[in-house]
């Protein structure tokens, strides 16, 4: 597994290895500006608001695959 660190100004990057079976997953720690950075541009990208994923994720009626694992990704969490 590959795990990318990103801090203000570095990168760290170290390679770990579980199990020759299962694929290297790669991590890459954001910083809250970032992350909120990350969300809004995945909600501009999908078409929506936070509120109308949101009420996508109440009544458990996503309008696309994307939506709903954007939704997972988010948490819950507004931007």
């Amino acid at each position: 597994m590959a795990i990318k660190s990103k801090k203000p100004g570095s990168i760290r990057s170290r390679k770990v290895k579980f199990s020759p079976a299962k694929p290297a997953v790669e991590v890459t720690e954001l910083s809250d500006d970032e992350w909120r950075a990350a969300a809004r541009l995945g909600l501009q990208r999908l078409g929506l608001t936070f509120d109308e994923l949101a009420q996508q994720a109440a009544s458990r009626r996503f309008e696309t695959p994307e939506a709903l694992k954007f939704w997972r990704v988010l948490g819950g969490e507004r931007p």
